[in-house]
Parts: structure tokens; C-alpha cells; sequence
């Protein structure tokens, strides 16, 4: 095969090669439509974020309420910053015994993360002295609650 030929075939296929990209590929490609708008954005609110001071004793429980709108996911951190563990119990009102969405008992530091639904909620924190070598009166403990819907 002498090398005009052969240059020829090359610049030919170069070019078939070049509609197939321009012409024919393009067509094919999915275009987006009105139907596909973006996701929407989740929307986060701070539900507590605050440090509160739990007494011993069951009596000095603690209670933080709050009502849900709508359904979504609620994320927790409940740390003892000060003095022994604590116990937390994070339920739907009313309440049902033994029926927690979360729950810690003797933590001193923990996070969750629950999905729920609209309804009203409560997280009830409480000090309870577990050995005798405890002599703190009252726990410091750091609560951070969010809401994603």
C-alpha cells in the first residue's frame, strides 16, 4: 500500500471519528428537564443548647420539652462536665414506660441520633449517687440538641 493511500484511510477515519462526536454523540447525551430540580436543602434548628446544673436525687430530675412539627432526624450530645455520671432518658410524650428513642444510664459523656416524628418530646436528665465515695451534690452537664427535617 503506497503512503498516500494510507494517509487517505487515516484522514477518513480521523473525520468519521469526528462527526461520531459532533453529530451523533450529542443527541443521545440526556438533557436535563424541569422535572429534575435540586434536592432540597435540609433545614437544621438548634433545640437546646445549653448547660444545666442536675441535684442528686430522683426529686431534682430535669426536663426539657419540645414539640416537633414535622417529621425528621434529632441529634443529641449530653456531656457531664462537671461531677459523676448521670442517666438520660430521651422519650415521646406522653410517656410510655420503657419506651425511649434514647437513652444513656450512668454516661458521662453521649451522642445520639433518632428519627422521629411530629409529635411532642421530652429528654429528662437525672443524678443518682451510685457509690458511696461520690460526694458531689449536683452534676454540671452540657446538653446540644438538633433538629434536621
Amino acid at each position: 500500500m503506497n503512503t498516500k493511500k494510507l494517509a487517505g484511510i487515516i484522514v477518513a477515519c480521523t473525520i468519521a471519528i469526528i462527526v461520531v462526536i459532533v453529530i451523533v454523540i450529542p443527541p443521545l447525551m440526556p438533557t436535563p428537564t424541569q422535572d429534575e430540580s435540586p434536592l432540597p436543602t435540609p433545614t437544621i434548628t438548634k433545640l437546646e443548647d445549653q448547660t444545666l446544673i442536675v441535684r442528686i436525687g430522683p426529686e431534682n430530675q430535669r426536663r426539657l420539652y419540645f414539640n416537633l412539627d414535622r417529621s425528621g432526624v434529632v441529634r443529641g450530645t449530653i456531656e457531664v462536665v462537671k461531677g459523676e455520671s448521670i442517666d438520660y432518658y430521651f422519650y415521646k410524650e406522653p410517656r410510655e414506660l420503657g419506651r425511649e428513642e434514647a437513652k444513656g444510664i450512668r454516661i458521662v459523656r453521649s451522642s445520639f441520633e433518632v428519627q422521629l416524628d411530629q409529635g411532642s418530646y421530652c429528654l429528662l436528665v437525672m443524678a443518682l449517687r451510685w457509690h458511696p465515695d461520690d460526694t458531689d451534690e449536683e452534676r454540671t452537664v452540657s446538653v446540644y440538641l438538633e433538629f434536621e427535617s
